[in-house]
């Protein structure tokens, strides 16, 4: 096959894998609206046509692409659906998990081919498709609704180029026309003699030759097809199509591409107004006023540009809370439990790129809080709870931060229990450190449960949820009462790429820190500090703060005398002090992340450039207030 054959495929494939999360994600909802329709029968029909229109769209999809374990489990679901839809009837409990078990089949198999890995063998799956499908079918009524009169078969073929591509013509917008021109029936990839690859559809359709012809694509052909070449007539439910769609949907690595070209103009923008503080003293004022008032409007335009870029990388976090609810409908039924799932803030908007890397996390975290936090019917009504329990997600926004909340109101986390596995003496409930108490949870391979379940018990997940959100430059923290509650708090950067940052200096050093990760800035003398042991204790807010001096973090030399500003970072009991000698101002900057591993040091996630060519590190607040709580701990042993 030839390289430009090999790219179209790429580009094709690429878009398949696209088009299949958003008709899984559909699937997923309507599978929600099944199980809980249980006496609103108009909404449990609407369901099945919904479902019925993933499920075909998949099966046509996938049989382009020839992955044909895919599309035979969507046209199994799919033969099921319509079943149940011609004698008017909804899935029982045996469809509904068969259903399930297809849809986590199919994502499944496309996570493996995506990430080029050997794909699962789902025939359990289909096999438990298959039995439900003929045993309903046995159930149903044998008299059938009318079938339509047959239209006429009509093959259509297109061969994608790069001229067609360019002027948005696809095997996509091909297949969305022909849903216009009637019912898709078929739809199959092949190569041609000079390596090209050439599309062959069967469509039936009632309309005629004038009106097909004016609406035909550039690059597609049509003529009558060999009727022993068509499969057994099917009725499609197509989703309407749009006309005049506002929605594009643009490959990531464009959208990280155009970050990337911002951020080079806020470099040189910076640059530029370095440039000018030069000219200031060399030329009159009423010359220099003139390129002083261009130089703010183009600060304010490349400002309006950044925004408008990260608006377009912003998804709504909507699509992880329904995964969410998904997971926790099937898990209730595995652990024998039920569970009330509320989200509040589903709207809330936040980068692409950190939507995809928290997804498994908190898909981990709803896990836990089924199999860990929620007890069963028989062990809440007994505690005077009600039988059913409840998990809530919620996300916000404050500022360039967002914060995402889970709670469930079950058992809690048994802090003694803990403590034991630990080999920890001191774990009052009261007074042991919620911090501390994360951090055991999350060590690799730690879990309190004797037993492995379907759901938990193998020391797998906080670790990750916990390693992710720091890779991410976020906080995890957590709280939690015996019998009442567990709760998590993530607060995330809105976006990794651009941010506003605060400029410190240590010793002759320059630094910038995120200025989201600090809640305020207190100036201190050097006589105002107490030290307790190794720690080292500043007056703040009728209270107390421990201060970690940046020096001492990065072993540089510095005055330890006059006058110092602290950054505070954290809230409430948990807030420490990073110690820097003065804060010298806020800048918007470009994240240059550290890729050579022997040039990453702890606590430090990037460099980035000022405009005065000299590069200055990018310090992980919150990692450095880990390094010296470890030094602290060090020290005392």
């Amino acid at each position: 096959m030839s390289s430009g054959a090999d790219n179209l495929f790429f580009d094709f494939i690429e878009d398949y894998y696209a088009e299949s999360e958003e008709h899984l994600a559909a699937a997923r909802r309507g599978l929600l609206v099944q199980e809980n329709a249980t006496t609103d029968a108009a909404a449990s029909l609407t369901a099945t046509d919904d479902l019925l229109r993933s499920f075909h769209s998949l099966k046509g999809l996938s049989s382009m692409v020839g992955m044909m374990e895919i599309a035979q489990a969507a046209h199994l679901m799919e033969e099921y659906l319509r079943e149940l839809r011609s004698a008017r009837s909804r899935p029982n409990t045996d469809g509904i998990n068969a259903l399930r078990s297809g849809v986590n089949a199919i994502e499944q198999v496309i996570s493996a081919r995506r990430k080029g890995d050997t794909p699962p063998d789902i025939t359990a799956a289909l096999a438990i498709l298959r039995a439900i499908s003929a045993g309903d079918r046995a159930d149903l009524e044998s008299s059938e609704a009318p079938q339509p009169a047959p239209a006429t078969l009509w093959r259509f073929t297109f061969t994608p180029s790069q001229e067609l591509t360019s002027a948005g013509v696809n095997v996509t917008a091909v297949r969305e026309r022909l849903r216009q021109i009637g019912s898709l029936r078929s739809g199959t990839p092949r190569v041609g003699d000079s390596g090209q690859i050439t599309f062959d559809f069967v469509v039936s359709s009632e309309k005629s030759v004038a009106q097909i012809e004016a609406l035909l694509l550039s690059g597609m052909e049509f003529g009558p097809a060999e009727p022993e070449a068509t499969p057994q007539t099917e009725t499609e439910t197509a989703p309407p199509t749009a006309a005049g769609s506002s929605f594009v949907r643009v490959d990531t690595y464009k959208l990280d591409e155009l970050m990337r070209m911002v951020g080079e103009l806020v470099i040189s923008r910076a640059h530029f107004n370095e440039q000018l503080k030069g000219l200031e003293r060399n030329i009159p004022a009423s010359e220099f006023r003139p390129i002083q008032e261009v130089n703010v409007r183009m600060e304010r335009q490349i400002h309006s540009f950044r925004e408008a870029v990260m608006r377009i990388r912003m998804v709504p976090i909507r699509q992880v809370f329904e995964r969410m609810r998904y997971v926790i409908s099937g898990l209730e039924r595995d652990a024998g439990k039920r569970a009330r799932f509320e989200m509040h803030g589903a709207e809330t908007e936040i980068d692409k790129l950190i939507v995809d890397r928290m997804m498994d996390p908190l898909i981990h975290m709803v896990r836990n809080a089924v199999s860990h936090g929620l007890e069963g019917p028989a062990q809440r009504t007994a505690a005077g709870k009600p039988a059913e329990g409840r998990i809530s997600v919620s996300a916000r926004t404050t500022g360039e931060k967002v914060t995402i909340v889970l709670e469930d109101d079950g058992r809690g986390v048994d802090i003694q229990k803990v403590a034991e596995k630990a080999g920890v003496t001191n774990s009052d409930s009261a007074s042991f450190d919620r911090a501390r108490l994360l951090d055991i949870i999350s060590t690799p391979g730690f879990s309190t449960r004797e037993d492995a379940d379907l759901t938990s018990g193998r020391g797998v997940g906080m670790d990750v949820v916990v390693s992710t959100v720091r890779q991410l430059g976020g906080t995890l923290s957590m709280d939690t009462e015996a019998g009442r509650f567990t709760r998590f708090t993530i607060t995330l950067p809105l976006t990794l790429l651009i941010l506003n940052a605060l400029l410190i200096t240590v010793g002759d050093q320059r630094f910038a820190v995120s200025q989201s990760a600090v809640q305020e800035i207190i100036a201190v003398d050097d006589s105002e500090f107490k030290k307790i042991g190794t720690r080292l204790l500043v007056q703040y807010r009728g209270s107390v703060l421990p201060v970690v001096p940046v020096w001492e973090m990065f072993r540089m030399s510095g005055n330890r005398t006059g006058r110092f500003h602290i950054l505070v970072i954290g809230t409430e009991t948990e807030a420490v002090g990073l110690c820097v000698q003065r804060v010298t101002g806020q800048r918007e900057i470009v994240v240059r992340p550290i890729s050579d591993p022997n040039l990453k040091v702890p606590a430090v996630i990037g460099a980035t450039e000022l405009g005065d060519g000299r590069p200055v590190l990018i310090v992980d607040a919150e990692a450095l207030v880990r390094l010296g709580r470890q030094k602290e701990g060090a020290v005392g042993s």
